[in-house]
């Protein structure tokens, strides 16, 4: 982790002016303790309020506007906000700002204001903003927006950085001069002042470059002092036996990829060095019984094998999955969730969630830790996982594709296997994008499908709905009762995390026989369900999911060969 070296740095913020007990601790839930854990704080965008005339601004153009102030209303009701009017000559722009309830108080009208925010155009073609913010006309700099928390605000922070820059200290620099000099990037102590202070975006951009220069060098440095330790493991060289059964079992072939995998895994478990290797691809593409195949390998050879995944769901999926598999090889799969306990933590397989980790009990024997979605675990819990098993081999599952040369740099000697082919006869997702205007025709075409013993599932981005600014957001509960009346001839369930598991699992159970038609749910449906007859799907405010979310979640359709349909709604345009 990047530091900031000398005793200033590492003062403890308390010492700074305007940092009480209370802010200290405020400070110190977001992983502040230190001057320097503030200076590497970085902001994370900027907003330049430097204005532009209000005849001058273009549509959708993120900036500010100077004028005065000639209209400011609050309106209560049914969301707090200010109604203004901004004049510069004959030119007018208007905006409304959001809470704020101190905006009367701090700005009179015919006083010169700037707004800044996201400006369109109205029917009259004046620049309009949405959702601004007000200042005072002196404030026309560059402005560092920093992360910040519900208590402590980007404003505040900015001043704290502010006070520590006066205090006029002179940084000690890492690096040689001609260190920087060679990678044509400025001093450490001018690359802080780059990113706090910038003239323009260009400066700010110049020294996050060298920020980042000197954060991936020493972390290279540190990667291959790690690299150059040689570690033993566990060598997996028996015989066959499980892992050949397992493959007969199967009810269809391996495809190249898988075969080559498995052929990888096969080597790289024989040798007494740890495996270290990423198995990535597609939704579907069979990562799953690659991963059971090392498991197999590892039993038959004396060792005990552990899968981290990082929802419950999953876990009850995976061991579903992975008992159908070793029930006829005689091999007991266990269960530990935050609501399982350890009933089952002797098993010669594991399958757990981060409760895996928190658990006091001992990983005795194992050889083998498979990591699926490992994209969503931190280096901490990697980090305890490494402690209760210190050399097993180590199988990373991911359908989150990494370029090679990024995932070498991040993992050093991290091997790679790609599972580029999927299935036979699995066919691409159509997907559509529908406004929520178009819903009842969205409903026409799913009742036409869904009388050809197809299943439907139905995301929604928040277990309870809410509002945001002037939107109602939606929750499962909401979505639930609306497709109850618009599917009356169709049976419909819901599914979301805080289900007790029996529940959960009845559910599921329902939905995979066909006793359910519908199921509602949040995005805990993004990974590891297998139900084949679902061919359908609709992501409700799908704006509100990020792309590898909305790709994990379409890859839950269509997995019995038949043409699937993803449908994805949004406000937005």
């Amino acid at each position: 982790m990047l530091q900031v070296p000398g005793a200033a740095a590492e003062r403890p913020l308390s010492e700074l002016k305007g940092v009480g007990p209370v802010r200290e601790r405020q400070l110190n839930q977001m992983g502040l303790y230190t001057v320097s854990d503030l200076l590497l704080h970085l902001p994370h965008r900027y907003e330049d309020w430097r204005p532009w005339p209000i005849a001058k601004m273009p549509a959708d153009q993120r900036g500010a506007l100077s004028g005065v102030l000639r209209h400011l209303t609050y309106i209560p009701n049914p969301y707090p906000h200010y109604r203004l009017l901004i004049e510069q000559g004959a030119d007018r722009a208007r905006a409304v700002i959001h809470g704020r309830r101190w905006l009367r108080q701090r700005f009179s009208v015919g006083e010169t204001v700037l707004v800044y925010g996201d400006w369109e155009r109205d029917q009259h073609q004046h620049p309009f903003c949405r959702s601004g913010e007000m200042a005072s006309d002196q404030r026309t700099e560059l402005v560092p927006i920093y992360p910040a928390s519900a208590k402590i605000r980007s404003p505040f922070i900015r001043q704290l950085v502010v006070n520590i820059f006066r205090m006029n200290e002179t940084w000690k620099d890492p690096l040689p001069a001609r260190l920087w000099q060679k990678a044509g990037c400025c001093s450490f102590a001018d690359a802080l002042r780059r990113v706090h202070f910038p003239a323009d975006i260009n400066e700010a951009e110049s020294g996050r470059v060298g920020l980042a220069y000197l954060e991936l060098l020493l972390f290279i440095l540190a990667l291959n002092a790690t690299n150059s330790q040689s570690q033993t493991g566990i060598p997996h060289r028996g015989e066959n036996h499980y892992t050949s059964q397992l493959l007969t079992n199967l009810p269809f072939q391996l495809t190249r990829d898988q075969r080559d995998a498995v052929a990888m895994i096969d080597q790289e478990m024989a040798d007494a060095s740890p495996m270290y290797r990423l198995l990535q691809g597609d939704v579907a593409t069979g990562k799953t019984i690659v991963g059971a195949y090392a498991t197999a390998k590892c039993v038959e050879n004396g060792g005990r094998a552990v899968w981290l995944v990082p929802t419950r769901l999953l876990a009850e999926q995976h061991v579903n999955s992975l008992r159908a598999h070793f029930d006829p090889l005689d091999i007991q799969v266990g269960l530990v969730t935050g609501e399982s306990g350890e009933t089952d933590s002797h098993a010669p397989v594991l399958v757990g969630t981060h409760a895996l980790l928190q658990t006091s009990m001992a990983l005795t024997g194992v050889s083998l830790v498979v990591i699926d979605e490992q994209q969503r675990f931190g280096v901490s819990q990697r980090g305890a996982l490494h402690n209760k098993a210190p050399t097993p081999d180590v199988l990373l599952l991911s359908a989150t594709p990494i370029p090679r040369t990024w995932a070498r740099t991040l993992w050093g000697d991290l091997a790679i296997s790609t599972l580029g082919q999927s299935p036979v006869g699995r066919r691409r997702v159509t997907t559509r994008v529908v406004k929520n205007d178009r819903r009842a025709a969205v409903y026409r075409f799913i009742k036409q499908e869904m009388d050809q013993e197809s299943g439907l599932f139905v995301v929604c981005p928040a277990i309870r709905g809410f509002y945001q600014r002037e939107q109602r957001i939606r929750g499962v509960m909401e979505h639930y009762q609306v497709l109850t009346q618009a599917f009356p001839d169709f049976g419909v369930g819901y599914l979301h995390g805080e289900m007790p598991q029996e529940e959960r699992q009845m559910r599921l159970e329902a939905f995979a026989a066909g006793d359910l038609d519908i199921l509602v749910g949040t995005n805990v449906l993004q990974v590891g369900l297998d139900v084949p007859r679902a061919r359908l799907m609709v992501i409700e405010n799908a704006e509100r999911f990020g792309l590898s979310e909305l790709h994990q979640l379409r890859g839950r359709i269509g997995r019995d060969g038949r043409l699937a349909f993803c449908f994805l709604i949004s406000a937005n345009s």
